[in-house]
């Protein structure tokens, strides 16, 4: 049951509204700033998740927060509309610290259960309690009071936010993640790719079994799953249907991630599992998500070089290892060796998951957008985990004749070390100004200098 889920605004992001960049076109008063919280229903609990806004200026940045929460996330982000995007908000109206949102009868027609309608009541209270003048949300439908939204959690009374709703790494971090690790490890847990061991910790040196890496790289993949009439069935011995790896294998094979042959009549789920595999994997699952991702390879490949212990890599496993290595997923070890026998661990697996996915980087990770985007003229929107002094992130965008059109900041959910953000520049602040590239990145606090830096090349369509 909701009792009072929400969270509340980070006091240092509100401090840092009224930041004014000299490339910001823009001055101050032509601009409102506000977050929007968006629903994050995971296997391990209730979220939001932020994302800063930079909007015109508007007299209405409540309403405005709360219709760009119902607009909902962009598309192919990790994050779900769990809202009609066709709900309509009737009023909102603040008085005595309480604001009322009056909801059309669309908002009723959301299909999600008891979790999935406390993440959405926790993102609309959050993102309307986060204005200095309100401290609790009243929510109606058609004017009325009501009892729930999908009739599972009680929403009767006002709602006070809750901080600890906000998905941020150092309350939901594994106390035991290596620093080199986490930002991955934080955004797979975003996507809902990885888990803990069931005891509040990762054990990232623990040696991973190949149904681990499966069941992670058929996760982070997204393969559908397999109907349940498909005459597919699972060709492996050891792999009967009682156990918790039995779906990913079948889901695998059925996408042809895995092929009998590649392992014959035992599958050794229980095995560890060598570099050179993982690699090979990684490359078939990259293939397979490419068909509907296919920004995720970049255009320009990376310098193909031959390893110290070349010749012991795997003859089935080396052409494999050369395309990684094109891809940028590998890059071999200080000493110019691969290890292809080296025993893989969590750590290393999720993070080379991680960029399979297109999630790459080391200050500054994105998970939204991989690669190029295409843009049609709307909002711009970039979502990630930053390890920065202070939790700043900075974003800038600059046109075609590489020129600074656009700048300006926000503030991820760790004040010091790893944290998740999100932007977004209202399409209006970007209007007739020939956006064609998008730079996130940090700065030193020791000299100001800039580290960390992610470009995004914004493709113009539909225009």
């Amino acid at each position: 049951m909701l009792k009072r889920i929400a969270t509340a605004v980070i006091l240092l992001a509100i401090a840092g509204f009224n930041l004014v960049f000299a490339g910001d076109g823009l001055a101050e008063p032509d601009r409102t700033r506000f977050y929007v919280y968006f629903p994050l229903y995971l296997t391990n609990g209730v979220f939001v998740f932020p994302v800063e806004y930079s909007v015109p200026r508007t007299s209405t940045p409540a309403k405005e927060a709360l219709t760009a929460l119902v607009k909902g996330p962009p598309e192919g982000s990790f994050l779900s509309a769990m809202i009609p995007r066709n709900t309509t908000i009737r009023s909102v109206s603040i008085k005595d610290g309480i604001i009322t949102v009056d909801f059309g009868p669309e908002i009723r027609k959301m299909s999600v259960g008891s979790g999935g309608e406390a993440a959405v009541l926790s993102a609309i209270v959050n993102t309307a309690c986060q204005f200095p003048e309100v401290r609790a949300a009243r929510i109606l439908v058609e004017g009325a009071p009501a009892d729930s939204l999908a009739g599972h959690v009680d929403i009767t009374g006002p709602l006070e936010p809750d901080r600890r709703a906000i998905f941020q790494s150092w309350t939901n971090r594994f106390p035991d993640v290596p620093y080199w690790a986490e930002g991955s490890i934080c955004l797979l847990r975003a996507l809902d790719v990885i888990s803990g061991c069931g005891d509040g910790t990762f054990a990232p040196d623990r040696k991973l079994m190949r149904s681990e890496l499966l069941q992670l790289v058929v996760e982070a993949t997204g393969l559908p799953c397999v109907p349940p009439g498909a005459a597919e069935g699972v060709p492996f011995r050891d792999v009967p249907a009682t156990m918790w790896y039995y779906d990913a294998v079948r889901r695998a094979l059925h996408a042809g991630l895995i092929k009998p042959e590649d392992y014959g009549e035992s599958f050794g789920p229980t095995d560890v599992i060598s570099r050179e595999e993982m690699v090979w994997m990684l490359v078939r699952a990259q293939d397979i998500y490419a068909a509907s991702h296919p920004e995720v390879i970049p255009k320009e490949k990376a310098e193909v070089v031959r390893f110290s212990d070349e010749e012991t890599i795997s003859p089935k496993y080396l052409d494999s290892i050369k395309k990684a290595q094109e891809r940028g997923l590998v890059v071999g070890m200080p000493d110019g060796s691969f290890q292809p026998k080296k025993v893989l661990t969590r750590a290393e697996a999720a993070v080379a998951v991680a960029r399979m996915i297109g999630i790459q980087g080391k200050e500054v990770l994105l998970a939204y957008p991989t690669g190029e985007a295409q843009w049609d003229g709307g909002d711009v929107t970039v979502l990630g985990a930053a390890s920065a002094f202070e939790g700043n992130v900075l974003i800038r965008v600059k046109d075609s004749a590489g020129r600074t059109i656009f700048e300006d900041y926000t503030t991820s959910t760790s004040g010091m070390g790893w944290g998740v953000f999100g932007f977004t520049i209202a399409a209006d602040r970007l209007s007739g100004k020939d956006p064609a590239l998008v730079e996130v990145y940090t700065v030193s606090a020791k000299d100001g200098s800039e580290y960390g830096n992610r470009r995004i090349e914004l493709v113009k369509v539909g225009r």
